[in-house]
């Protein structure tokens, strides 16, 4: 018989594990935007698909702002901002020859107070 670990996508026979989201052996799931898209609607009496052209909007505004080259602060929740990598020499991990990465993009986000708070249970509020 053939057991599942719930923390790994794949049979523990399999020799290509996926990583885990949460290495802790308790399993969750993530919330997905049409989670977020019910809850929202639920709390503000909206449809589903009035809420979800708002969140879309949200989450387009954010994604604009960053390609512009500016930072989103969403007080009390975090800061979304791009930075710079620069180009550096690499390893092939499987030749271990050197190789050269490209400069790129990426993007970091920094929790803010209120989320900090409220996953560590202290009850504040992300709302601002």
């Amino acid at each position: 018989m053939v057991q599942k670990n719930p923390i790994l996508s794949v049979d523990d026979t399999s020799s290509r594990r996926q990583p885990a989201y949460n290495c802790s052996d308790e399993v969750r799931n993530p919330v997905t935007k049409s989670d977020l898209i019910q809850l929202i609607s639920a709390d503000a009496g909206l449809s589903q698909s009035q809420t979800g052209k708002i969140v879309n909007r949200v989450f387009d505004a954010i994604a604009e702002a960053l390609q512009k080259g500016d930072e989103v602060r969403l007080t009390g929740f975090g800061t979304f901002r791009v930075t710079d990598t620069a180009a550096r020499t690499g390893r092939n991990p499987r030749t271990g020859a050197a190789i050269q990465i490209l400069p790129s993009k990426r993007v970091a986000f920094a929790a803010g107070t209120g989320l900090v708070g409220a996953v560590r249970g202290e009850g504040r509020s992300t709302s601002g």
